[in-house]
């Protein structure tokens, strides 16, 4: 089961503007790329999609997301760069059995799809939560007054450096940042 937490950047708590830019920050899992999918093809698709740890191997999902956006369409293509795909040394997470999984999933799907999925072979480990916080900033900063809004979709690592490394501009054109968790993730 799903929960959605919103948490605000500013003190409003009024609904954002539906109007606003807004970026993806995504560990490529496959909901996620239905969501890049359907997000390609809204009339004011994202403006950035990043990428950080989580299902995809490291060095996986930009080149995941890329693809995928590049199968959709050829036009407006938002930017997609690699963030913290690697997770922090500091963190050690037993993957679930459904996890392990994963790349033969996901194999099938780009398959399926007609997408060449991304082999061992193929990953490159080229991110950094730095990359991605700086990219983060810029678009944000690129969306004037009306600030974005940040589908998170995974790890926040990219989200914290972005906060950490740029914290006036951060606070200021962020509006609104939505993060998507498992249940168990948000109980103690």
């Amino acid at each position: 089961m799903r929960a959605a937490v919103t948490l605000l950047a500013g003190a409003s708590s009024t609904p954002a503007d539906v109007s606003a830019p807004f970026l993806i920050d995504t560990d490529c899992g496959l909901d996620d790329l239905s969501t890049l999918a359907i997000a390609i093809g809204l009339a004011e698709p994202p403006a950035l999609i990043t990428t950080c740890s989580g299902l995809a191997p490291p060095g996986h999902g930009h080149l995941l997301a890329g693809r995928l956006l590049s199968s959709l369409t050829t036009i407006g293509l938002p930017t997609v760069v690699a963030g913290a795909e690697e997770p922090p040394a500091t963190v050690s997470r037993m993957k679930d059995a459904w996890e392990l999984t994963y790349q033969e999933r996901v194999a099938e799907v780009c398959t399926s799809l007609g997408i060449e999925h991304v082999t061992p072979a193929q990953a490159q480990v080229v991110g950094s939560a730095a990359a991605a916080a700086d990219a983060i900033v810029d678009a944000a900063g690129a969306a004037g007054e009306s600030g974005v809004v940040i589908l998170a979709l995974g790890a926040m690592t990219n989200l914290a450096a972005a906060a950490q490394r740029h914290p006036a501009a951060f606070t200021r054109s962020v509006r609104r940042i939505i993060f998507i968790a498992a249940r168990s993730w948000l109980q103690t």
